[in-house]
């Protein structure tokens, strides 16, 4: 606990913050609280080793009476597994794709999680399986094996199918 003398003013009280400190907005004014720049993202930690654990000490020191005292603050963040709300299968461009795909062709997955960060393309933090059903027959969708990643290239034997890909937050 820091006290100070009757009669020390803010303006006698110099405060200092050391460690994790980028991840923050600093206070003009020791009463304020510390916030957080931006909304702390799991999959993209900005402390010192990226472990998602964030060491803050902040130091305060009267002037008149020349004492200090120092508290360390730790935050963790955890993971959160956010929704998926939108899903399409696009070309690199984010446009949608028209008739079955030819062999070659990358397919790329646009998705929306209810993170706020809008859509974006071939997103790291989520888990894809690509799936795809004849389309002369129909049925139901199958899921192509080791398809898995953000992407998938369309192979000879893919001929005549659609595609779909399904997504989960991780």
């Amino acid at each position: 606990m820091f006290t100070s003398n009757v009669g020390t003013t803010l303006a006698d009280v110099d405060w200092t913050f050391t460690g994790d400190v980028a991840a923050l907005r600093l206070p003009k004014d020791p009463k304020d609280n510390l916030l957080w720049v931006g909304y702390m993202d799991y999959e993209n930690p900005r402390d010192a080793n990226r472990d998602n654990v964030y060491d803050i000490t902040v130091t305060i020191r009267d002037r008149v009476r020349n004492i200090s005292a120092s508290k360390n603050i730790r935050y963790t963040v955890t993971n959160v597994l956010e929704d998926v709300t939108s899903i399409r299968v696009v070309d690199g461009s984010s446009n949608n794709l028209s008739g079955n795909p030819v062999v070659g062709q990358v397919l790329h997955s646009a998705v929306i999680l209810n993170d706020g960060q809008g859509e974006r393309l071939d997103r790291s933090d989520v888990n894809y399986q690509w799936k795809r059903t004849d389309s002369r027959v129909g049925g139901s969708p199958v899921a192509i094996s080791g398809a898995t990643s953000a992407t998938y290239t369309v192979k000879a034997e893919d001929q005549g199918y659609k595609f779909r890909v399904e997504v989960i937050g991780k």
